[in-house]
């Protein structure tokens, strides 16, 4: 991406806004006095430390943006139901793994991190209806019903 002329990248730790917000690039490049789109995809979920970090994290990013935009954020998550065991035998193993861990939040959880925003239809589902390639002929694996997001515009 450094080499389109039109992206900049920058480093930052995403959980800490202000390390993003106030580069000194992305005051710049961005034009602040129009809508902008956020992308939290993948990355939420991978917070070490209080469970309630990531909402406010969001909520930071949220305030900083301008009217219109939209923010898109997809995470893992704790269906509260049957798939709920699966899911929990999957957090294990990804605890030993190479990313240390991972955290998988229920709908609720999940709706905080969009807190203030008007939820884009369908709203917080999983990921695969979300841009379905036509009618569903085989059932959801248990992959596809851990794995949700959604997109909210900032009013």
């Amino acid at each position: 991406m450094e080499e389109n002329e039109l992206t900049r990248y920058v480093e930052g730790d995403i959980f800490d806004p202000r390390s993003i917000l106030d580069n000194e690039t992305v005051r710049t490049h961005l034009d602040w006095h129009q809508p902008i789109a956020l992308s939290q995809v993948a990355t939420l979920h991978h917070h070490k430390g209080e469970r309630s970090a990531p909402a406010e994290v969001m909520r930071e990013y949220i305030d900083a943006l301008p009217r219109g935009s939209y923010v898109i954020i997809s995470h893992l998550l704790d269906p509260e139901s049957e798939d709920t065991a699966v899911m929990r035998e999957l957090e294990q193993a990804v605890a030993r793994g190479s990313l240390g861990g991972a955290t998988w939040r229920t709908r609720t959880e999940i709706e905080e991190l969009f807190d203030g925003l008007e939820m884009v239809d369908p709203g917080i589902t999983e990921l695969v209806r979300w841009w379905p390639d036509g009618p569903q002929l085989k059932p959801l694996t248990v992959a596809h019903r851990i794995t949700a997001g959604g997109i909210g515009r900032k009013l």
